[in-house]
């Protein structure tokens, strides 16, 4: 049975966002897409599916829009994306958090949408298309304090033409973060930049146009988007970057 199958919905076109994570004691899919149902269970938009005991889980009474990131930490699904509400929470905005019961905000959550996630640390990094987190300005990225529960500015983007972050990824010692800017904190990089806790610096002379995707394993990232060189080589749309941080 394919996953697709496995989901129905009213919509003509159904769009899934998947992400997985290791939760123990077993292994949990999130799926975010426009559906209501799941494995037979009614799910709204959003659902868990099991493999311990291969069962579809719904999510409370799920999210009142798309999910496009999902992170678990410490027993807690983060839920990022497009949406205004999750559960009974009606001010959740773009970002919430599901304790395994009941789903709550993060502050003020975001004005826009939020493509990309990952954890780095003890924080919860986040990119997307928009200009303020927790009601403080956030040029397309931000930070989500998990001990403290609060949101953080970390410098932002800029492009003079649609600026956005589209993917975040880290090996757990580094961040990687990739989407559409000419600077990152202040710092010059060509749409993606490493962070290491402390600073930002760039991945040499970048990529010349937008990053979809990326994804860091073995002493590579791995980056995927709209570009036809990367690193002043050509490389379409595909490239990747060795990086002694990542070995």
């Amino acid at each position: 049975m394919t996953l697709m199958k496995t989901l129905s919905g009213a919509a003509a076109g159904l769009a899934l966002c998947a992400g997985a994570a290791i939760a123990e004691p077993a292994l949990i899919f999130d799926l975010g897409g426009k559906f209501d149902k799941a494995g037979g269970e009614t799910a709204q938009n959003i659902v868990r599916w099991n493999s311990g005991d291969d069962t579809w889980v719904p999510l409370g009474s799920g999210i009142n829009g798309r999910v496009f990131s999902p992170e678990v930490h410490d027993g807690n699904l983060y839920a990022f994306g497009r949406f205004l509400g999750a559960g009974d929470v009606l001010t959740a905005r773009n970002a919430a958090r599901f304790d395994g019961t009941s789903w709550h905000e993060l502050g003020a959550g975001t004005d826009q949408v939020i493509w990309t996630s990952a954890r780095f640390y003890n924080e919860l990094y986040v990119g997307g298309d928009f200009d303020s987190a927790g009601g403080f300005a956030a040029n397309q990225l931000a930070r989500w304090n998990l001990d403290g529960g609060e949101w953080s500015d970390i410098g932002g983007i800029r492009r003079d033409f649609l600026p956005g972050v589209n993917a975040i990824a880290t090996n757990g010692r580094t961040l990687y973060v990739g989407g559409s800017f000419d600077t990152i904190a202040g710092i010059e990089a060509r749409n993606v930049a490493r962070f290491d806790g402390a600073d930002w610096s760039p991945l040499g002379s970048g990529v010349d146009n937008f990053i979809y995707e990326m994804a860091a394993s073995e002493g590579k990232l791995f980056v995927a988007g709209a570009f036809t060189s990367a690193g002043s080589k050509p490389s379409i749309y595909f490239g990747i970057y060795y990086d002694p941080l990542l070995g």
